[in-house]
């Protein structure tokens, strides 16, 4: 079993590193991210004396809202792909065992997306004259990585790249910020509070720690992803 699952995780990794349109946005991630935060920070009015690290705190806190589309279209990439070109009906025959299956793409997924995503954050330490702080870093790569799991799960769902586009932008860009103008229920929406991880209590109006934050949106991502694999498993290709 563990020699089969390590064939065919490997073997999706490899598919994924050798998708260019997956390459392209792990690319543009890695420059985008700390580019933009340098950009901001470089934008922003000088702040006064102490205030200097959260300021530049917020130019990577903004650039992180926008990375994360990113993130957002690996995991819809990793998901939707093979069903656009109807390339799964091979998948499948090659690997019948469906919840081997779902495994191996589960972990090339979350392979890929960590390791873009600590990247990608790991930059953002040295903007500014301070940089940003561990523990704000740390929530960052944490959130990223889980909206990308997230991505992955409903585009595993709808099983087309653009539906899952637009239910995850829709979310993270529409819904949720209007939700958030009406009612604090908007807080435990899975975006909102995978937020909290890395989001300074100036710069947010925090419904729920940090710790909070992050396990109600891990929880969020454990359902759809549980549900998406289910799914999977059951559904013909």
């Amino acid at each position: 079993m563990d020699s089969r699952f390590n064939d065919v995780a490997a073997a999706e990794l490899i598919k994924l590193r050798t998708l260019p349109a997956v390459a392209g946005t792990v690319g543009a991630t890695l420059l985008g991210v700390p580019g933009l935060a340098l950009v901001l920070d470089a934008a922003a009015p000088e702040p006064p004396g102490n205030a200097a690290a959260s300021a530049t705190t917020d130019a990577g806190i903004q650039a992180i809202e926008y990375g994360q589309v990113g993130l957002i279209l690996l995991g819809v990439l990793a998901a939707a792909t093979e069903y656009s070109g109807r390339q799964i009906h091979t998948t499948v025959k090659s690997v019948p065992d469906r919840p081997l299956l779902a495994a191996g793409k589960l972990v090339a997924h979350l392979t890929t997306a960590a390791l873009t995503a600590v990247l990608a954050v790991a930059a953002l330490a040295g903007v500014g004259e301070r940089g940003a702080s561990l523990g704000p870093l740390l929530g960052a790569a944490a959130y990223l990585l889980l909206i990308s799991m997230l991505a992955y799960a409903v585009a595993l769902l709808t099983r087309d790249a653009l539906a899952a586009l637009v239910i995850m932008l829709g979310l993270v860009h529409v819904a949720s910020p209007l939700l958030a103008r009406v009612t604090t229920v908007a807080g435990y929406l899975p975006d909102r509070a995978g937020r909290q991880m890395y989001q300074t209590a100036s710069s947010y109006d925090a419904t729920l720690t940090a710790v909070q934050g992050g396990v109600l949106m891990g929880l969020w991502v454990a359902l759809a992803l549980a549900l998406a694999t289910v799914v999977f498993i059951r559904r013909d290709a």
